[in-house]
């Protein structure tokens, strides 16, 4: 029993070292680019995000401000619909409206979750993909 825990912790020793050996890659845009390929503009772009910075970070970052801008950009319509009189014989429950307070309550939760479970997930993702494979 001693000698499978003490492999089992070997293991997750290693594990854990190549974890955090990803954590500290750089970007390198030689080491990404195959050779005599010519990158477009958006390629150029791209990569140079990343040229000598911590690629996880970086990933982390842009991937958080993307999904941050789809999810409330998607909501602003929705929004705006809410402020039309005329919209509002289409809403699900028309006898319900929300006060502000209300739905700053449920804008401060929904930030707190984004920030707080979400975008941890997403710094992570990248160097945990990278070591799985």
């Amino acid at each position: 029993m001693a000698n499978v825990t003490a492999a089992t912790a070997a293991t997750a020793a290693t594990l854990l070292d190549r974890f955090m050996s990803e954590l500290k890659t750089t970007g390198d845009m030689q080491r990404i680019t195959s050779q005599g390929h010519t990158l477009t503009w958006a390629e150029r772009s791209w990569f140079s995000l990343f040229e000598g910075r911590n690629e996880a970070l970086i990933f982390g970052i842009v991937a958080f401000a993307v999904h941050q801008g789809v999810y409330y950009g998607r909501y602003l319509p929705y929004l705006i619909c809410d402020y039309i009189p005329a919209m509002q014989k289409y809403k699900l429950q028309p006898d319900r409206q929300i006060s502000n307070a209300q739905w700053w309550k449920c804008v401060n939760s929904l930030l707190f979750s984004q920030m707080f479970v979400q975008l941890p997930m997403m710094m992570f993702f990248l160097p945990a993909a990278k070591m799985v494979g």
